[in-house]
């Protein structure tokens, strides 16, 4: 019998785009404290789906996942986004192994994601 490791690497999308557009129409320091707002809501938000989903709160699990996936739209974390979305689906599809992977993804993407519009935004000022 062979045992296989799992490598939990994620890749993480930007929507690049999604950014510049926000600082050429809200201008520079708007731009900076909407996406500030937007980061810390999308953490909290991520802190609070692992514990809605450790107390076994489904359907709250199923809202805070529509919210990270709102949010994460908003300031161009397609990979966030897309996981979020995926996480709905798993629940709604009654696959415990499959959600219970999928929300550890969401919350691995999340927090890299994070960690990258946070570096971005340090390069950019």
């Amino acid at each position: 019998m062979s045992i296989t490791k799992l490598r939990r690497e994620e890749t993480v999308v930007m929507d690049q785009e999604c950014l510049t557009k926000l600082y050429v129409e809200m201008g520079d320091v708007d731009a900076e404290e909407y996406l500030c707002n937007a980061l810390e809501e999308l953490a909290v938000l991520i802190f609070g789906f692992q514990r809605l989903y450790r107390e076994k709160t489904l359907g709250e699990v199923s809202d805070s996942a529509r919210e990270i996936a709102k949010y994460s739209a908003k300031v161009g974390m397609l990979s966030v986004e897309k996981v979020a979305y995926d996480v709905i689906e798993c629940l709604h599809g009654g696959d415990t192994p499959a959600m219970a992977a999928t929300i550890d993804r969401l919350v691995r993407v999340g927090d890299k994601s994070l960690l990258g519009v946070w570096d971005q935004q340090d390069l950019s000022v």
